[in-house]
């Protein structure tokens, strides 16, 4: 006998790399400095990724048809 498959949400946290060029005086100042910079400032790189976070069993009421 087939087992049945159940039904379950998966949330994912997607991740996008970006730097920042500052000047300071050592890398806990250059992480200070960054993290009180506007996000707009930021060059975002191409690189990124995905990140399972959580997940619940559904039932079925909870799709849509």
């Amino acid at each position: 006998m087939a087992q049945l498959k159940h039904r379950y949400k998966v949330y994912a946290r997607c991740v996008t790399y970006c730097h920042v060029f500052v000047s300071a005086y050592d890398e806990d100042d250059a992480i200070e400095t960054a993290n009180d910079i506007d996000g707009g400032q930021f060059i975002i790189d191409d690189q990124g990724d995905w990140e399972m976070v959580e997940v619940e069993k559904c039932d079925m009421s909870d799709f849509e048809p």
